[in-house]
């Protein structure tokens, strides 16, 4: 599947990377981040606009946002009980069931990059739960920006070289050591006080 995607990102370019964004927020199983990935690389290269296939990209993720909270809140409860009937889409619609009651707005966001096999479950409980849409409808777009741009970038940076990432990795590393050990260091302290 990945490497037919792909190829079709190589002949056909943004459109494809605006279809495969589009039904992987639906729900379908597609390499998304690896396709934004590599379409980072091939952007670093120069074979593509970077802005365009941004564009490209953001604009299938959050039309799949739309259509899944525009399911929810057409069929309602009833799909969320259909699609729950299997295993692994019940535990998805349970955990986005979970996050929209807790987090509301920010699980919205968050379900976009940070959480996205969540997300199109959340799409959908949105709707049904009649979260409003002039809400729904900027964090959906803020967070698939950030999610393209995010993959996109670390892709371009892949693509720029490997002792470029293995620099920035590292040091990475070591800001997280440093503050680890200022962290227990402070732990320390605040016990024995």
């Amino acid at each position: 599947m990945t490497e037919t995607a792909l190829l079709l990102l190589g002949a056909y370019g943004g459109p494809v990377l605006f279809v495969v964004l589009l039904l992987g927020s639906i729900g379908l199983p597609l390499p998304s981040t690896v396709l934004l990935l590599a379409t980072g690389v091939v952007a670093a290269t120069g074979d593509v606009d970077r802005w365009t296939m941004a564009t490209w990209g953001i604009c299938g993720a959050v039309l799949g946002d739309q259509i899944g909270y525009a399911l929810g809140r057409l069929a309602g409860t009833g799909i969320e009980e259909r699609l729950g009937r299997h295993p692994s889409l019940a535990r998805n619609f349970g955990r986005a069931r979970e996050i929209a009651a807790r987090w509301g707005g920010a699980g919205v966001f968050f379900t976009r990059w940070l959480l996205s096999p969540i997300g199109p479950a959340v799409n959908i409980v949105a709707g049904v739960a009649a979260y409003p849409w002039p809400r729904f409808a900027p964090l959906s777009l803020a967070g698939e920006a950030l999610w393209v741009g995010l993959f996109m970038g670390l892709g371009a940076a892949a693509g720029r070289g490997i002792e470029e990432l293995a620099a920035i990795a590292g040091n990475v590393s070591w800001f997280l050591v440093a503050a680890l050990a200022a962290a227990v260091l402070g732990w320390q302290l605040f016990r024995a006080r």
